[in-house]
């Protein structure tokens, strides 16, 4: 449907260790669906909000993963 999109972000995590072995592998995935508006203005900053938010999650679920490692 030309009057939906998504925008989708995945990040894959992987922290090694000083030997260089792998202690963690995880991948973290964000989309949202939404209608396409008329105005390109207003959609794009519309779409570069909806970036920040899920680049903003993505963002916390890694910095709290961290800081369950020791």
């Amino acid at each position: 449907d030309p009057s939906k999109k998504k925008i989708s972000i995945n990040v894959i995590l992987e922290v090694k260790n000083d030997k260089d072995n792998i202690l963690l592998n995880q991948s973290f995935n964000e989309e949202f669906s939404y209608v396409v508006q008329s105005d390109k203005f207003g959609m794009s900053q519309y779409e570069e909000n909806i970036t920040d938010n899920l680049n903003n999650k993505i963002s916390n679920d890694i910095i709290f993963l961290l800081g369950t490692l020791e």
